[in-house]
């Protein structure tokens, strides 16, 4: 009597698992386009004229409803955690017209974007790296979003032309400015500034209070 024996052979199992992916559907994307070239406002560090460097990355995203952009100034870590990036691209010199600090290309994502407020952050970081979840190696920034309701990702993945989102539209701006038709970086404040600022006040006070209190204790 023959035993049918129930493994799956390592060849059986892998043709199996080839076939479902063959048969799951392909997840639906969506492609926009940044636009930063020839008459258009490039990027500029926050001395307001130096171009970004090359290779600097800057992402297009979206932020969950309700979101509070004015962290950008004060506190932009916390607002990078709630970030939700699309996709990425880098500054670059154009090649026609040797501008540097340019920037556009077609930018492919997940449909989960569809039809949410798109914004476009530049992350100039120190190390030429990119940014670091906790924002700590980011040293300028711009982040900004068109008033032209076409700053939104497509609600229909895959049909019609993608959006192009310019710089030359009309922004509004979370972090830098735009500034002599250019748009200039922020610089990102120094996380332990404040901290300073505060160890100074308590021992300036602490100082005060020393040569006060000799003075109190005569006048009794």
């Amino acid at each position: 009597m023959l035993v049918r024996s129930s493994i799956i052979s390592p060849v059986g199992w892998l043709s199996s698992l080839l076939g479902l992916l063959l048969l799951a559907p392909a997840p639906a994307v969506i492609t926009v386009t940044t636009s930063s070239g020839a008459g258009e406002p490039r990027f500029l560090l926050a001395d307001g004229a130096t171009p970004v460097p090359n290779g600097v990355q800057y992402q297009v995203g979206t932020f969950p409803l309700g979101t509070d952009l004015s962290a950008a100034g004060g506190s932009p870590s916390v607002l990078y955690a709630s970030w939700q990036p699309f996709a990425s691209d880098v500054i670059y010199t154009n090649p026609t017209t040797l501008e540097a600090g340019s920037a556009g290309d077609d930018l492919v994502g997940l449909d989960f974007f569809a039809a949410r407020p798109a914004y476009w952050w530049v992350l100039m970081t120190s190390d030429g790296l990119d940014p670091a979840g906790d924002f700590s190696n980011v040293v300028q920034q711009a982040l900004f979003r068109g008033v032209s309701p076409g700053w939104s990702f497509p609600a229909s993945p895959g049909v019609g032309v993608p959006p192009v989102w310019s710089t030359a539209d009309s922004l509004n701006f979370a972090a830098g400015s735009l500034v002599g038709g250019e748009i200039q970086l922020a610089l990102i404040p120094e996380p332990t500034s404040g901290l300073l600022a505060l160890l100074g006040g308590a021992l300036l006070w602490r100082r005060r209070r020393a040569d006060v209190s000799p003075a109190v204790v005569l006048s009794r």
